[in-house]
């Protein structure tokens, strides 16, 4: 049979399927937790994204909030399970909060240790709500 440089559709899907799979192997999804965070009477928003590094924690924290932002270059990474207790220790992150955080009911740190447990799997992600009213 002549070689006429012709490639047929089995050849064709081959190639296809071997250069998915190369693909697929060389993709590694990222998945975070992420949280959005509306702080009330200041105006200001927060987000955090919060992606699993072995048993740490990194962190990710965008806000226009400058106390808050002081409060990020400071808070790169954490340990989940230090910050999901205070009976042994103040965690890290209320620290922080107590530091850099003008306000004492700021809800910000609270909801980065939220993100922090939905991304540790030791929460699942449920908005948080505060209704104020008067």
């Amino acid at each position: 049979m002549e070689n006429t440089g012709h490639r047929g559709a089995g050849a064709i899907c081959n190639d296809a399927l071997q250069s998915k799979s190369v693909n697929l192997r060389e993709e590694k999804e990222v998945y975070l937790a992420k949280a959005e965070i509306l702080a009330g009477g200041c105006g200001f928003s927060t987000t955090v994204e919060a992606t699993m590094n072995g048993k740490a924690c990194a962190l990710t924290i965008t806000s226009g909030c400058e106390s808050i932002k002081r409060l990020a270059q400071e808070l790169t990474q954490v340990q989940p399970l230090q910050e999901i207790s205070a009976r042994r220790a103040v965690p890290e992150t209320l620290q922080k909060g107590i530091t850099y955080c003008a306000h004492a009911a700021c809800p910000v740190p609270v909801g980065i240790i939220k993100v922090v447990e939905v991304e540790a799997k030791l929460a699942l992600p449920v908005d948080v709500i505060i209704k104020l009213s008067r």
